[in-house]
């Protein structure tokens, strides 16, 4: 196994989760927010501002691509976005890597939302947003995923111990 793969909506805990499975593994992180504001001095939420979406999101494509062609291991942190695209989804689909996905009501991820600065503005109604975002994203959330959790229901700690269990199994 060269990398774990955390996936999931935006606002399911992917990034402290990830950042707890890391510690746990010894591995370094490969965070596509941090990633992409290392590289370009901007947040994905000012990005979006600037350049647009389209270009905000071909960023997205070319960090997670990166992380994933990389030796590892490492934990590997995907934007939500990148199961849109048809070289991530084939690349996530690689049997090297242990995908984890957070699953999240769209309730939940919005009240997650609209509490966290750095990511792009989707309108004033960020439930509706990722219900629509779920629908369209969780049938290929579940193609890819090795391990389905329940982000709702279960604390950081319970999930990221469950992804290590699994990572060392392997």
């Amino acid at each position: 196994m060269r990398h774990v793969v955390l996936v999931g909506l935006m606002g399911s805990g992917k990034t402290t989760v990830g950042r707890l499975v890391a510690a746990s593994l010894g591995w370094p992180v490969h965070d596509s927010d941090v990633d992409i504001e290392a590289r370009t001095g901007k947040t994905v939420r000012e990005l979006d501002e600037t350049i647009g979406t389209e270009a905000m999101h071909a960023l997205e494509v070319e960090v997670l691509l990166a992380a994933l062609a990389g030796d590892g291991p490492s934990v590997v942190l995907a934007a939500a976005y990148t199961i849109d695209d048809e070289a991530c989804v084939a690349a996530l689909r690689d049997p090297t890597l242990l995908v984890a996905w957070l699953r999240i009501t769209p309730a939940t991820a919005a009240a997650r939302f609209a509490s966290r600065g750095h990511r792009p503005r989707f309108g004033d109604d960020p439930a509706t947003f990722l219900a629509e975002q779920a629908e369209r994203r969780d049938p290929v959330f579940a193609s890819v995923a090795d391990l389905v959790l329940e982000a709702d229901a279960d604390s950081p700690g319970s999930l990221a111990d469950r992804i290590v269990r699994e990572a060392r199994r392997r």
